[in-house]
C-alpha cells in the first residue's frame, strides 16, 4: 500500500514537470513566430525605449505656407515638423532656436520651429530620451518635415505591445559642419551642395573618406578630407581667414578725383567696399591743384584711411628764345623772344625781328627811281594768343599778330632827287600773320617749334616761317 501511495505521488510529479516543460515550450514557440518582439542582442531582452525610424522633407505639403503658417520672433515664417505618434505624452527641447508653438493633431504633433533649427532632444516619462537628434536635413522656412517615432505602446489591459527591430548594419552617418562666413561656399566630393548661408550646415552622407572644399570671395580657401563613421556624427569647423580689407579717401577740395592703380573709382570723399589686400597706388587730382599719389597697403578687415591736401598750382613761366626763317615769300631769318603763363590754360606774347625793326605804314614809292643797288630787309613780327597744356608735358600754343616786312633799295647819287642815298620802299609785304606750335618741357627746360602764316594783301600764304625755341620754364 505504502509503496503504491509513493509511485502515485511520483507520477504526479513527472506529469506536472512535463505540463509546466511544454507550457514553456509553447510559449518560446508563439514569441519567436510574431513579428511584434524588439529584442537586445546581449541580453535577449525585450527593448522599451523610443527611436526614430525616418525624418525626410515633405516637398508637396503647403501646411507651413499656406494651410496653417506661424511665424518666429523674426517675423519669418515657421517650419513644421510633423511628428507621427500616437502618444502625447512626449516632451520636447530644442536646441538654442527654440520651438515657437507645439499642437498635438490626430495621430501626429506638430512643432513650429525656426529655419536654421539644428537638433533637438525627445523624451518619453515610461521610455527613455533621445538626446541630441540632428536633423539630417537643412530646415528651411516655410517647409514642412515628418518626423516618424517608435513609441512602444500599451494596451489597456496594461500589457506591453513590443515590436521586432530587425537589426540592420548602419551604412551612412551624418556630418554636421559650423562654417564662416555664412555666404561661403561648401564643396563635398567637387559637389556644390545647398546651403542656407547660417553658418551651419548638415548632410547624411555614405561611411568612408570624402573630400571637403569651402570658398568664399576675399577669404583664403579651406579643404581637405574628413572620414564618416557610423558610431557618431562627424563635425566640421571652417573658419575661413579673410583676404579684405577697406580703404576711405578724402580730401580738402571738394570734387577731387580718386584713382586707384590709375583706374577713377570716384570723387573724394570716398569709401570702398571690400578689397583684396595687398599694395595700391592712390591718386588725387583737381583742376588748378597740383595732383599728389601715395602708396598704401590694404591689411585684413583693416580700414586704411587715406588723406590728401591738396595745394594749389602754380603758374608755369616760359620765356624762350625763337629763330625763325622764311620758307616761302622770300629768303629771311629772325630772331625773337617769346613769354607765356599757364597753369592748364594761359596766354603768351612774342616778337621777332631781324634786327632791322623799321615800320614804314606807307605802300612803295618811286619804285622807278635810279638806285645804287643796296638794299634793306626790314623784320618785326608781333603776336599773341592762347596756350594749353595737353599732357603733363606737351602744351599747344596759337594766336595772331601784325608783321611789318619791307624791302628797300637806296637812292643812287647820280639820281636827280633831292634824297639821295636816302632809302625807299620798293616792296611792302606787311600784314595779318597767324600762327600755331607745340612746347615740350622737361623739368625746367622746354623746347618749342611752330610755324607762321603771313597774311598781307596779297593772299593767304604768301609768306610762310618756321619758328624753333628753347627756353626756361619757372613754377611747378
Amino acid at each position: 500500500m505504502r509503496k503504491q501511495i509513493v509511485f502515485t505521488l511520483l507520477s504526479m510529479g513527472f506529469s506536472c514537470i512535463s505540463f509546466a516543460q511544454e507550457a514553456i515550450n509553447q510559449d518560446s514557440i508563439s514569441v519567436q513566430q510574431t513579428d511584434s518582439v524588439i529584442t537586445d542582442a546581449a541580453t535577449e531582452k525585450p527593448v522599451e525605449e523610443i527611436s526614430i525610424v525616418s525624418f525626410r522633407r515633405l516637398e508637396n505639403d503647403i501646411t507651413a505656407r499656406v494651410t496653417a503658417p506661424k511665424r518666429d520672433q523674426n517675423n519669418d515664417l515657421c517650419a513644421i515638423i510633423k511628428v507621427v505618434t500616437k502618444d502625447k505624452a512626449l516632451f520636447f527641447e530644442p536646441d538654442a532656436l527654440g520651438i515657437v508653438a507645439r499642437e498635438d493633431q490626430p495621430g501626429e504633433i506638430w512643432l513650429y520651429v525656426p529655419h536654421g533649427s539644428k537638433r533637438i532632444t525627445i523624451k518619453h516619462e515610461r521610455f527613455g530620451i533621445i538626446r541630441n537628434y540632428f536633423y539630417n536635413e537643412s530646415i528651411d522656412k516655410a517647409t514642412v518635415y515628418e518626423l516618424r517615432l517608435f513609441v512602444p505602446e500599451i494596451q489597456s489591459n496594461g500589457t506591453q505591445i513590443i515590436e521586432r527591430i530587425v537589426e540592420k548594419k548602419a551604412t551612412e552617418q551624418a556630418l554636421m559642419m559650423n562654417y564662416s562666413p555664412s555666404k561661403a561656399r561648401i564643396y563635398i566630393d567637387d559637389e556644390l551642395q545647398n546651403t542656407n548661408d547660417n553658418g551651419a550646415f548638415s548632410k547624411v552622407l555614405p561611411l568612408g573618406q570624402h573630400n571637403y572644399r569651402v570658398v568664399a570671395p576675399h577669404h583664403t580657401e579651406e579643404k581637405g578630407t574628413f572620414d564618416i563613421v557610423p558610431e557618431r556624427p562627424s563635425a566640421l569647423n571652417v573658419a575661413l581667414q579673410p583676404t579684405y580689407g577697406f580703404m576711405t579717401v578724402n580730401s580738402n577740395k571738394d570734387h577731387t578725383k580718386i584713382y586707384i592703380n590709375k583706374e577713377m573709382i570716384g570723387n573724394a570723399p570716398y569709401q570702398s567696399d571690400t578689397i583684396n589686400v595687398g599694395k595700391y597706388t592712390v591718386r588725387a587730382e583737381r583742376s588748378w591743384y597740383l595732383p599728389q599719389e601715395r602708396e598704401i597697403e590694404i591689411r585684413p578687415t583693416e580700414t586704411n584711411n587715406v588723406q590728401f591736401a591738396l595745394e594749389r598750382q602754380k603758374a608755369n613761366v616760359f620765356l624762350t628764345a625763337q629763330y625763325g626763317t622764311a620758307f616761302k615769300g622770300g629768303k629771311q631769318t629772325s630772331f625773337g623772344l617769346m613769354a607765356g603763363i599757364c597753369r592748364k590754360a594761359g596766354g603768351y606774347i612774342s616778337i621777332r625781328t631781324n634786327g632791322s625793326p623799321a615800320v614804314d605804314w606807307n605802300g612803295p614809292s618811286n619804285p622807278y627811281g635810279i638806285y645804287s643797288g643796296k638794299v634793306e630787309k626790314h623784320h618785326l613780327s608781333t603776336l599773341g594768343g592762347f596756350m594749353t597744356r595737353l599732357a603733363k608735358p606737351i602744351y599747344l600754343y596759337f594766336g595772331g599778330g601784325y608783321i611789318f616786312r619791307t624791302l628797300d633799295w637806296q637812292i643812287s647819287p647820280d639820281a636827280p632827287s633831292y634824297d639821295k642815298g636816302e632809302y625807299q620802299t620798293v616792296q611792302n609785304h606787311s600784314g595779318g600773320m597767324f600762327e600755331a606750335g607745340l612746347i615740350g618741357r622737361y623739368k625746367f627746360i622746354s623746347l618749342s617749334a611752330g610755324v607762321t602764316f603771313g597774311i598781307p594783301d596779297d593772299g593767304f600764304g604768301k609768306y610762310m616761317e618756321a619758328t624753333i625755341g628753347i627756353g626756361y620754364v619757372f613754377g611747378r
